[in-house]
């Protein structure tokens, strides 16, 4: 019996660790696949930016093929011959590749500024000969178009570099997001199974502490006590019965109810308990009419008064007699017949 309780018991842990191992692989799989995504999104940023980066680099190119002036000192280092006769519209075309990209507020802001400035129509290179005013005024609209488009084109670097900053970021929030959502279902659930176990610590303690009351009271009962299967096979005694018929509890556990009883009645002592479906009585003869007789460990046989129940638990027949000796009552009444 104690037995059960604590398989019972320790089938209750493992359900719970089974469902925790289930829940953490869950948090697992769900923190794979934020990790994931935003790896994915990562490599998208990050070839955005590249082909970003390449086609700023091919339009600084053409920049600086179209206009002596515009000098490119991040992409070009060295001076390069320039051929002032290179088509806008070749630049025009790159600005349109980039702006196919998926590109920031800020950056696409800048791109539409580069491409205003490349459409707008174009001004001749200053000739020496010309009066110094005149000159003077279209190598200041030369300076200011270069200095717009210079800073375009760095608003659309520092854009970049904003990107791939706040996707850093992101990943980063991710993770962090991940872990710490990962970390309180943990504890969550650990202090789920914590509580399980505890609280089937608790019932089961005090299960068996019924069970122990329960098996004292059985002890203490005066008359003998015995559970078998339909079969006829001991499934518990109590103390007195252990005293009344010379056997230990195992040996008893061992043996079947036929083995208590003189081998002239086995079968039919087997037949009528199969057929037995009466109430519990207290008799001294069976349902033939014969005395009631028992066989001591020693081979001495015992008159006895049984009463005999038959119950069903789940699918299974059980029989629950409680035996009385009579030999010191049948001595009693010897002697008063001898008084008499």
């Amino acid at each position: 019996m104690h037995s059960r309780y604590f398989f019972t018991f320790i089938a209750t842990l493992v359900s719970a660790t089974v469902l925790a191992n289930v829940v953490m692989l869950y948090i697992s799989d769900d923190a794979s696949d934020v990790i994931t995504r935003f790896e994915q999104h990562w490599q998208q940023q990050a070839d955005i930016i590249l082909r970003e980066a390449q086609l700023l680099d091919e339009l600084e190119r053409q920049l600086s093929d179209m206009d002596p002036e515009h000098q490119v000192r991040d992409y070009l280092p060295e001076q390069r011959a320039y051929n002032t006769n290179t088509d806008a519209n070749v630049a025009l075309h790159i600005v349109t590749m980039i702006a196919e990209l998926d590109l920031s507020d800020a950056e696409r802001k800048a791109l539409d500024e580069v491409q205003r400035i490349l459409s707008a129509p174009r001004q001749s290179t200053p000739d020496k000969s010309l009066d110094i005013a005149p000159l003077q005024l279209l190598e200041n609209s030369f300076s200011q178009r270069h200095r717009r488009l210079d800073a375009a084109l760095q608003s659309l670097r520092l854009g970049m570099e904003a990107r791939i900053e706040e996707t850093k970021r992101q990943h980063q929030a991710a993770l962090t997001s991940v872990i710490n959502k990962g970390s309180v279902e943990a504890w969550l659930l650990l202090s789920l199974v914590v509580i399980l176990a505890c609280a089937g610590a608790v019932v089961l303690r005090g299960q068996l502490r019924t069970i122990e009351e329960r098996a004292c009271l059985f002890d203490a009962i005066p008359d003998a006590l015995l559970y078998c299967e339909y079969s006829g096979k001991i499934t518990r005694v109590n103390h007195s019965c252990t005293e009344l018929f010379g056997y230990s509890v195992q040996e008893l556990l061992c043996m079947s109810v036929e083995d208590l009883i003189p081998a002239r009645f086995s079968d039919l002592h087997s037949k009528e308990r199969r057929n037995f479906t009466g109430r519990a009585q207290m008799r001294r003869k069976g349902q033939n009419g014969l005395n009631i007789i028992g066989v001591h460990k020693s081979g001495d046989e015992i008159p006895l008064d049984i009463a005999i129940a038959r119950t069903a638990l789940g699918k299974e027949t059980y029989f629950v007699a409680v035996i009385r000796d009579l030999r010191h009552e049948l001595q009693l009444q010897k002697k008063a017949e001898v008084d008499f």
